[in-house]
């Protein structure tokens, strides 16, 4: 886990890569073209940072959290960024494929107040994390057993 100094330093980071070249969002227009894209960023986010050399710095560090983020800080800072403009384009793509001009008045469009996400993202039944064990289909529905 990051400590809050890490995390200042992430956003630092973060901010001095955007400054050093801004990302363009991807063209993401069905959604096969969306999947590919998530499988390109797999590709590209366990070539910048390989699992093994994750686990083998945990292992050697000491500390630990020190020793990730010394050898992984920097190529962390650039797969948020690579992921978050992944994110932006397939959500954009989505809000394109969804003809939002005919399907959502401009004045529907507003943001969501910060306790009324946070509702959301603390609830731990809202959009629960389970494994696929944990995973059926029923007709044409996902269900989510108790897991």
């Amino acid at each position: 886990m990051l400590t809050g100094e890490h995390a200042v330093h992430l956003n630092q980071k973060i901010d001095a890569l955007l400054a050093q070249n801004p990302p363009q969002l991807l063209q993401v227009d069905s959604g096969r073209a969306a999947a590919r894209q998530v499988v390109k960023l797999m590709r590209r986010s366990i070539t910048a940072i390989p699992p093994q050399s994750i686990v083998d710095c945990y292992i050697a560090g000491h500390p630990k959290v020190a020793a990730l983020w010394d050898t992984f800080g920097d190529r962390t800072a650039a797969r948020f960024i690579d992921g978050a403009t992944v994110l932006a384009s397939l959500w954009r793509g989505a809000w394109i494929a969804g003809d939002h001009a005919a399907n959502v008045a401009a004045n529907q469009l507003r943001g969501v107040p910060r306790p009324d996400l946070a509702d959301l993202y603390l609830d731990k039944s809202f959009a629960r994390s389970v494994t696929l064990p944990h995973m059926s289909i029923a007709g044409d529905k996902l269900v989510i057993d108790g897991g």
